[in-house]
């Protein structure tokens, strides 16, 4: 499921670059990550990278899946245009924390 939540956000990157967010797109990655995961990942960034000052937030509950598929989330996360923000459930597991390291990771 993708909402869009309104929002003024301030986030300091550390190279002292400030991003002003407008617009918060929601993305509930929830149960087994599968390719359909994926393409519905890949709409959701698509969604918000075409809305300027916006960011994508990821709530990941997961208990992992294809590897194929988390891999390719790594890497759609990896190369967004936007912020993307990650926030895990505790009951997020394996495959699913690649993901978690990815949205830890990113610069």
């Amino acid at each position: 499921m993708i909402s869009l939540t309104m929002a003024l956000i301030h986030i300091s990157i550390a190279d002292s670059n400030t991003y002003v967010i407008h617009e918060v797109y929601v993305f509930n990655l929830n149960g087994e990550i599968t390719d359909l995961t994926y393409e519905e990942l890949q709409n959701a960034l698509q969604l918000a990278e075409s809305t300027p000052n916006s960011a994508l937030l990821i709530i990941l509950e997961t208990p992992g899946g294809e590897l194929d598929a988390a891999l390719n989330i790594v890497s759609s996360i990896e190369n967004s245009k936007i912020p993307v923000i990650g926030f895990v459930y505790p009951t997020a597991h394996m495959r699913g924390l690649r993901a978690r390291l990815s949205l830890c990771l990113l610069p």
